[in-house]
């Protein structure tokens, strides 16, 4: 009996320790880490860049006309004004681009592309593309990010997103302290290296962070948090570029 109650003893205890560690990692939305990041950095904004790139799984929207007709659905459901059209129906090579969709989102520069592939081995895809660029007027990410999400998800389009948040320093710093920044940013975000490289003035990190819900793998390793800092002499500031899952942009 007293080796049953002592068994009992033991799972209840995995359990609560269990239960505990779990409720310790807080899932947060990749925009709301990003941004409480950043802003705590002490960095003065320059810009951030959104993109959402995403596969049409409904079975509408099938020809060139009804895609050029969710295009501009999208464009309007998202909130796009003063819009430029350009299309291109050249249906000869095997990425057929349709059609871009260029406008603002507030203060935001924004684009809508969408795209049919075709192979010999798959029959035809229809992507579509979003991006968003901001020039440091606000920090708006989290507010956006969900507008569109909520707009793909509606039209059944499965995506992938990539954000990006570019700040700046004023000054040269020393490795010490773009170091110091550096794990700064990572300590806050609850995350750890998986690589590092570094030079006389820059370093490039990239990260996991459990608070994070999604990854990729680079390297046969989980990634999603992507972190450079450098020194630009002519402008004799030190920039810092904050990314989920990859900086994408040239650093």
């Amino acid at each position: 009996m007293k080796k049953f109650f002592l068994i009992i003893l033991i799972i209840l205890t995995v359990s609560v320790l269990s239960y505990t560690f779990v409720n310790q990692i807080r899932i947060y939305s990749v925009e709301n880490t990003l941004v409480k990041t950043f802003t705590e950095s002490g960095a003065q904004l320059v810009n951030w860049e959104i993109y959402f790139r995403g596969k049409i799984i409904s079975d509408q929207y099938n020809s060139v006309e009804e895609l050029e007709y969710l295009a501009e659905k999208l464009s309007n459901e998202i909130g796009m004004a003063n819009k430029n059209f350009s299309y291109n129906k050249n249906l000869s090579s095997n990425l057929i681009h349709i059609l871009d969709i260029e406008g603002y989102i507030n203060d935001c520069r924004t684009t809508v592309s969408i795209n049919l592939e075709k192979t010999q081995d798959n029959p035809v895809e229809r992507h579509i593309s979003i991006s968003i660029v901001n020039n440091g007027e606000h920090l708006n990410i989290e507010e956006i990010t969900k507008t569109v999400q909520a707009v793909l998800k509606k039209y059944e389009i499965e995506y992938k997103v990539n954000i990006c948040i570019t700040g700046s320093f004023e000054g040269k710093l020393s490795n010490s302290e773009l170091a110091e920044i550096c794990d700064s940013i990572l300590s806050r975000a609850n995350a750890r290296k998986v690589e590092e490289m570094e030079t006389s003035n820059m370093i490039s990190i990239s990260a996991y962070s459990p608070n994070i819900g999604y990854s990729i793998e680079a390297a046969g390793k989980k990634v999603n948090i992507n972190l450079a800092v450098r020194y630009n002499s002519y402008e004799n500031r030190t920039y810092i570029w904050l990314a989920s899952p990859v900086i994408e942009i040239e650093y």
